[in-house]
């Protein structure tokens, strides 16, 4: 047996390590990252289509080209920027959140062509996440707390000390752990609704119940709000049933606990999440976001430069703009984030047309839970931005990776069958 898997191993190496580098990923970052840069590299060169043919590498590549342009211009004006604390080397070192992924994402591809890697993938990720699941809970329920240390210290968990039960788990923030959890609850349901054997169903069972209470214990909006749309994403018109009196239970719950204050429905760390309603500054925040722009419209203010100006502008500390496509704009300015935004946005209309195709009883059920989580992690980025956590950035650019399959695999169907068609009417 030994042999055979060794003997596996040696035929699909750059495979084993693109898989192992995706379960490593949320609970070992250095080393996922390494992994995944490997395979990538691998799978660039075993392609056999040419990168410049495809006109979305065409567009990425555009953009590139224009960031590092806007980083030459930031240098240029340094000296006539207003800025005292920001340094035009920020925009250089950011560019490292961009330039790599819109070629190792071709590499990506390389090794999510077929549905059967496309369900590895989704298992990868859902299995990796283990680490993040035990530390939340360990967190909560048995007062565990980091750092916790591996490898002499090479990998470190930072989980912190429990405040006002809110779960962070491995990733030390609950808005990051509420995305990450959102990324597999979609898979978490692919493999709980898959017609396996019982045991596997009700592993993915323990999974599905367990990544949903991790999620509520967050106490974050933005992935409370994930919760909801992943959950209609994934099971479309079949959710409302039990939704919507769950969610009507839920709102008469909170009103009540918010008009009288003798009845203690839900727990106050909740609550105040509903009494203290702070998304109403993120309308300052988009308000001033596009005023910032307004000034540097074509080169952008630089990477990283927003909390200094927002700072200026209100007095107040905000560290980015709560919406990655306007931190991206105030970054590189809009050409640059124009060639970056449109084949995302192309892409994910095309997505969400070919989620509404797929049923739940379909063999493609892990292909709508891909596509499920990229569409919500996605959104999510529109009201927070958990993207230049690595582990967060690496997860959306493999599920972009994966979408592009799905949808050259539609298009090279539905050519074939064409083609099909138009000789048989010769």
């Amino acid at each position: 047996m030994v042999e055979a898997l060794w003997n596996k191993f040696k035929k699909n190496k750059s495979s084993f390590i693109f898989y192992l580098g995706i379960f490593l990923l949320p609970s070992a970052f250095t080393i996922s990252a390494f992994l995944l840069f490997i395979a990538s590299v691998i799978g660039f060169k075993n392609r056999n289509g040419i990168f410049l043919k495809d006109k979305v590498n065409i567009s990425f590549v555009i953009s590139g080209v224009l960031m590092i342009i806007s980083c030459v211009v930031q240098s240029i004006n340094y000296k006539n920027s207003e800025l005292v604390i920001w340094s035009p080397s920020l925009s250089w070192i950011g560019l490292a959140n961009w330039l790599p992924f819109f070629f190792i994402t071709w590499g990506f591809q390389s090794y999510l062509t077929t549905q059967n890697d496309r369900r590895k993938c989704a298992l990868a990720l859902l299995s990796g996440s283990v680490p993040v699941i035990f530390t939340g809970i360990g967190q909560v329920f048995f007062n565990w707390h980091g750092p916790l240390e591996i490898l002499n210290g090479f990998i470190i968990w930072y989980s912190r000390p429990l405040d006002n039960n809110v779960l962070t788990g491995l990733f030390n923030n609950p808005n990051y752990t509420g995305a990450w959890l959102n990324i597999i609850l979609p898979i978490s349901f692919a493999f709980l609704i898959k017609k396996e054997s019982s045991f596997r169903r009700i592993i993915s069972l323990i999974f599905v119940l367990l990544i949903i209470l991790c999620i509520v214990l967050t106490n974050s909006r933005s992935a409370w709000i994930g919760l909801l749309v992943s959950t209609l994403l994934f099971f479309g018109k079949r959710s409302f049933r039990w939704l919507i009196p769950l969610f009507i239970s839920i709102g008469i719950l909170i009103l009540t606990s918010i008009f009288n204050s003798n009845i203690n429905l839900i727990p106050p760390e909740a609550l105040n999440e509903f009494t203290n309603f702070q998304y109403l500054d993120r309308f300052d925040i988009w308000t001033r976001s596009i005023q910032i722009i307004i000034k540097n419209p074509i080169f952008g203010s630089g990477a990283s430069s927003f909390n200094e100006i927002y700072n200026n502008l209100s007095g107040l500390n905000k560290y980015h703009s709560h919406n990655l496509a306007l931190d991206l704009v105030i970054s590189y300015g809009i050409p640059a984030a124009f060639f970056t935004i449109l084949p995302i946005i192309f892409l994910m209309f095309l997505s969400i047309k070919r989620i509404s195709q797929i049923k739940l009883t379909s063999n493609y059920i892990f292909e709508r839970a891909l596509i499920s989580s990229i569409i919500i992690i996605l959104l999510i980025q529109m009201v927070d931005i958990q993207y230049f956590d690595g582990r967060i950035s690496i997860a959306i650019w493999i599920l972009i990776a994966s979408i592009r399959n799905i949808i050259q695999e539609d298009i090279y169907r539905k050519t074939e069958i064409h083609n099909k068609i138009e000789s048989n009417l010769e």
